[in-house]
């Protein structure tokens, strides 16, 4: 089974089946009328974090970042980021979540009071592009995709960027590392595109398995 989450609540989606359950919803809590989930992690804690935008405008309302304890308590942390995207748990445990429509990549940083947490900007992205999902890679560096920029970019803990993985589709949305194949499977979207963008990058909307010690993609 995968845990997942929805804009009814997290739940549990049968692999075998395709069921899925909702343990408890949420729909109210999550704004569901409005809202829709988009992306989240499991902390190392237990906890959960889901981060929630706009179903129709993200540039003109505000999404929000919530944050699920093991005990089934739903706090509302953060109600002014409009994509949230990425969510990547740090060895410190600060929490990388980007903001697709405003462009910027921000650490989070909670303190053991419940609600309570420090953002800063971590990475800005260049006009034109924006962060969306991205993973912890083996050597400790981090992996996000970047939408509109055709590549997966590499970084420090401290927001350097140390690589980037040019990819044959304009607009990735997700890569995670495969330890099993030692692979970092990158997903891509078709979404929004043009004639003539399809026709530059016709694997639009496949996903991708990368070979990080040849740097070649499958």
């Amino acid at each position: 089974s995968l845990i997942m989450a929805s804009a009814d609540g997290i739940g549990m989606f049968d692999l075998r089946s395709g069921d899925f359950s909702i343990g408890e919803n949420r729909a109210r809590e999550l704004k569901a009328e409005t809202h829709r989930t988009n992306d989240g992690c499991r902390l190392s804690g237990g906890d959960y974090l889901v981060g929630t935008m706009h179903k129709s405008s993200p540039s003109d309302f505000y999404g929000s970042i919530y944050r699920l304890s093991g005990a089934g308590e739903l706090i509302e942390l953060d109600d002014e980021i409009r994509i949230p995207n990425s969510f990547i748990e740090l060895d410190d445990g600060s929490v990388l979540i980007s903001d697709s429509e405003s462009g910027v990549v921000y650490r989070y940083e909670f303190s053991d009071s419940a609600g309570s947490f420090t953002k800063s900007a971590w990475y800005e992205v260049e006009k034109g592009a924006a962060p969306d999902g991205g993973c912890r890679l083996p050597d400790g560096n981090i992996a996000i995709a970047m939408w509109d920029a055709e590549c997966v970019r590499i970084f420090k803990h401290n927001g350097s960027q140390v690589g980037e993985l040019g990819l044959l589709v304009k607009r990735p949305t997700n890569c995670k590392f495969d330890a099993k194949n030692q692979l970092l499977w990158v997903t891509s979207a078709r979404e929004g595109l043009g004639a003539a963008d399809l026709e530059s990058y016709p694997k639009s909307g496949n996903t991708f398995g990368i070979s990080m010690t040849q740097r070649t993609a499958c």
